[in-house]
């Protein structure tokens, strides 16, 4: 199955119009993408946590989230092994916190408005995707 072997992007929003410009957005990435989309942070950590599943290979994660924050899940994450070093983009339609801005192997990144934004921002979620891949010695189709 093609999903299978496709880049594992965990995408987590509460808005419906942001999750289909995102979607849109990432399926026009040059690997084959297996997206995986929930609306609040407690099903994100839920998700997250379970050994059952693979460990996805970027989340990207609203900041404003139903139940428990983005931010908060991105500091729960930190705290496991397996999870600290997931490369994790950060959305929000506001400024970036501190916190947001001092977490390692993250971007923080301001939503966007419209279609065309969703595109340019998708580039550069997957330059920061290639780049944390290039890190850790993983290729997933990114060129230099």
């Amino acid at each position: 199955m093609e999903a299978a072997a496709g880049l594992r992007v965990l995408l987590v929003d509460d808005n419906p119009a942001d999750v289909y410009l995102m979607r849109s957005a990432l399926h026009a990435w040059p690997v084959p993408v297996d997206l995986q989309v929930l609306s609040d942070g407690e099903k994100a950590l839920q998700r997250l946590l379970a050994n059952s599943q693979p460990r996805p290979d970027l989340l990207v994660l609203d900041m404003n989230l139903p139940r428990v924050s983005g931010t908060a899940v991105l500091e729960t994450i930190r705290r496991y092994t397996n999870l600290s070093t997931l490369p994790v983009v950060l959305l929000s339609s506001s400024r970036p916190t501190d916190e947001a801005a001092e977490h390692r192997q993250s971007l923080f990144l301001l939503k966007p408005y419209n279609l065309d934004e969703y595109a340019a921002l998708s580039n550069r979620i997957y330059r920061f995707w290639c780049d944390c891949a290039a890190q850790a010695g993983i290729s997933h189709g990114c060129s230099a």
